[in-house]
């Protein structure tokens, strides 16, 4: 092997270890719950040593001719895969041993479909290729083909907790297909290249003239490696940016719902404390009361009696507020989508229960829950126009309790039009920008997602222009 060959493998072999790397923190980041230790440097460190290894390995078993060498390579890759799974990463040892073998299956059964379908379409056996340019294709082609499936099942794992734009997800695909494309006519173009040089040979002509021609061959195959090269690396920087860009909206919703829910918040301190001053206010000026309602006793003034005590009560009534679970997530929202309901005359009825501060659910995860299953009613609502006939006909109905086995969250409102199911069984949306004509669609998938997380339930219905959902959260 001349020296132009050793370098051209060594650039390879660390394009691919950079990609194997990849695809490795990819995989298990996706899958479990992040690293063990707090500390870049060692986990990636240790991760490409490894990597490393298993690029240094195989040299060695071949450089002593060492029998077996390919069970060998496959026994020191399946345990060097365990170790760092288990050593770096967080979740369960049962958990991060299924993956594993789930990591292994997916490289392996990718393999072999990446080498049937090059022997299918090109006749190419690439498990009998050893070195030189048709060594680098075929090995790239198998190194994005693994990288495609990989990808295939974080992105089917990740989809139960994320909504993926099929649209994107489907051009964000075509990435590595177009890369395998390219490759394989590369393939096809350095064989016809190679086809012509034997025949030039072959031929009667001036030696200078096939020597400028190899020599331009050997230049054509540098191009040919960093192309190979380039288009690994432009995969790697797609598919991570397209993660840093998911990463990033999420965040950003995130970040709104925490804006919706610390407003919502503030309001509710805002009236809790505009209610006590009201309450001390009332409870300063008690007796003055008293002593016109006495007034009013000795004059036998019943009518006024009973006209000023409705008064009071009228005041005191909102002098405080509706709502007091002792959970201050439930009692901010509620309370702010009783003052919504109010304000576009919607009947409301609350049925809560006292919840207490301390529920087996993330107050985020609540405010996403509870936020969106309101908001979705105040808005089915809006939809219906009002008149001073039909405020009935404008209601939400809320029922919140907690017992032994579960929080229960139960809301039902009128609706000017019931939302269809479509074929994954979830209501469809008919909403759209800017407008409020059928809101069922939009945060119901939030609601669903966050409570699987707490493999819990949630149960929609909609008849008799009434929509009802309720999800159970078990304790």
């Amino acid at each position: 092997m001349t020296e132009t060959h050793i370098i051209m493998r060594v650039l390879f072999e660390l394009t691919g270890t950079v990609f194997q790397l990849f695809v490795f923190t990819m995989f298990f980041q996706s899958m479990l719950e992040g690293w063990r230790f707090n500390n870049k440097l060692l986990n990636y460190g240790s991760i490409a040593v490894v990597f490393v290894g298993r690029t240094v390995v195989p040299f060695i078993l071949d450089f002593y001719h060492a029998p077996s060498a390919s069970n060998i390579t496959a026994v020191f890759t399946i345990i060097t895969t365990a170790a760092l799974v288990y050593f770096l990463y967080q979740g369960k040892v049962g958990t991060k041993a299924a993956l594993v073998a789930l990591y292994m299956f997916i490289g392996m059964g990718a393999e072999i479909v990446a080498v049937s379908v090059l022997k299918a379409i090109t006749g190419l056996d690439i498990t009998a290729i050893t070195a030189g340019i048709p060594y680098y294709m075929a090995q790239a082609i198998v190194f994005v083909v693994v990288f495609l499936f990989m990808k295939l099942a974080i992105m089917f794992k990740i989809s139960k907790g994320r909504k993926i734009d099929p649209i994107h997800s489907s051009l964000l695909f075509l990435v590595p297909f177009i890369s395998v494309m390219c490759i394989y006519y590369l393939y096809i173009s350095y064989d016809r290249m190679k086809d012509l040089l034997s025949t030039i040979k072959d031929l009667d002509i001036d030696t200078s003239i096939i020597e400028a021609l190899t020599a331009k061959s050997n230049s054509s195959n540098w191009s040919i490696v960093l192309i190979i090269s380039g288009l690994m690396y432009v995969n790697i920087l797609i598919f991570f940016l397209f993660d840093k860009t998911l990463d990033r909206y999420e965040l950003a919703e995130k970040a709104r719902l925490l804006n919706k829910h610390i407003e919502h918040q503030s309001s509710s301190y805002e009236k809790a404390s505009a209610s006590f001053m009201n309450m001390r206010s009332l409870i300063h000026d008690t007796n003055k009361h008293m002593l016109y309602i006495k007034e009013c006793a000795k004059s036998g003034d019943t009518a006024e009696i009973s006209a000023y005590v409705n008064l009071v009560l009228d005041k005191m009534e909102t002098s405080y507020l509706k709502v007091s679970s002792g959970n201050p997530v439930v009692d901010a929202l509620v309370n702010n989508t009783l003052d919504v309901a109010n304000e576009h005359k919607i009947a409301t009825n609350l049925n809560i229960s006292y919840l207490g501060k301390d529920l087996p659910v993330d107050r985020f995860d609540l405010c996403i829950i509870l936020g969106n299953v309101l908001d979705n009613a105040v808005d089915a609502c809006k939809a219906i126009s009002h008149s001073s006939n039909n405020y009935f006909d404008r209601f939400i109905d809320i029922s919140i309790f907690k017992n032994e086995t579960a929080v229960v969250i139960n809301v039902k409102n009128s609706c000017i039009t019931e939302p269809k199911r479509g074929i994954t069984g979830r209501f469809e949306t008919t909403k759209l920008s800017g407008s409020s004509k059928n809101p069922h669609g939009v945060g119901l998938y939030n609601i669903e997602t966050t409570v699987e997380k707490y493999d819990g339930s949630v149960t929609t219905d909609a008849k008799n222009q009434t929509f009802s959902i309720t999800c159970i959260l078990p304790i």
